[in-house]
């Protein structure tokens, strides 16, 4: 899910962007190192979903708690996108990403 947004991204214009970079122990997804964003693609069942009816895995959303907090105390902006956006409305989750990067 995450390469193929990935593909997506690239094809709207929205580069810069490093693939599972890393900011300290912890690695994203996507790290716009320049402006400093850092872009999760979050699966339902994995890191929990509300919409979806799904609790998520325990180890999994204690470790996004932990890279929450690292990323805001290294100055990172982070855009997590849940799984079940990127699958129904990807355009919407690429018109999130530009807006974010347009406002750093």
């Amino acid at each position: 899910l995450h390469l193929r947004f990935k593909e997506r991204m690239v094809e709207a214009g929205l580069s810069g962007f490093e693939t599972e970079g890393r900011v300290g122990p912890f690695e994203v997804d996507e790290l716009h190192r320049d402006k400093r964003l850092a872009i999760e693609i979050d699966g339902c069942y994995w890191h929990g979903c509300e919409e979806c009816g799904h609790p998520g895995v325990p180890s999994t959303i204690s470790n996004d708690r932990s890279k929450n907090a690292y990323l805001k105390a290294a100055g990172v902006r982070l855009l997590r996108l849940p799984g079940h956006l990127i699958r129904k409305h990807p355009d919407e989750a690429l018109r999130l990403v530009g807006e974010t990067l347009s406002c750093l």
